[in-house]
């Protein structure tokens, strides 16, 4: 009998706890669109804005690129200028364009692995 009052208080206690933290409020830290090399204009230097469309009919959102923004091919850091030289090369690849929604500032720009190779047919 006492046992399963103890059992009870600890689930009772358990459920009160998650309660607790179902009441937690999400804050949203960062946003992304997911674009394309091909569709997005990169400024010549590091610091600059640069238009991104979420969807090909959305209405371009103009953010801004700071001294504290990401470059990256995958998940290697690259510099500026070889990042721009990837993303303004002959092929589209896919571009994730990460950005704190209030101050429209740029966190992170990610073109996917382009060193990874097709698989050869035989």
């Amino acid at each position: 009998m006492m046992r399963s009052r103890l059992l009870l208080s600890a689930l009772g206690l358990a459920l009160a706890l998650a309660a607790i933290q179902a009441r937690a409020t999400l804050r949203i830290v960062e946003q992304a669109v997911e674009t394309s090399t091909l569709s997005v204009s990169l400024p010549d230097s590091n610091v600059g804005s640069m238009a991104v469309k979420s969807c090909p009919s959305c209405k371009p959102m103009l953010l801004r690129l700071t001294p504290r923004t990401q470059f990256l091919v995958g998940r290697a850091p690259v510099p500026y200028a070889e990042f721009v030289a990837l993303a303004r090369g002959a092929s589209d690849r896919g571009l994730g364009v990460f950005y704190h929604g209030k101050e429209r500032t740029i966190t992170r720009l990610i073109i996917s692995d382009a060193r990874r190779t097709a698989p050869r047919r035989r």
